[in-house]
């Protein structure tokens, strides 16, 4: 099975994750709405196994 591909803005976004940034943090960073960079935790949220939090790098 291959690796799902992730498109240029997951990937920004996988990469702030990792840096430990809150969802504030990330919208700063990337010029975009608060909502919007929630939207994408989430989405990356619902793509790991379960009791793991992208937010804090897990």
């Amino acid at each position: 099975m291959s690796a799902p591909t992730i498109s240029a803005r997951e990937s920004e976004v996988l990469a702030l994750l990792g840096e430990h940034l809150g969802n504030a943090e990330i919208a700063a960073r990337l010029f975009t709405s608060v909502r919007e960079a929630r939207a994408e935790a989430a989405k990356k949220a619902a793509e790991k196994p379960s009791g793991t939090n992208p937010a804090r790098g897990e």
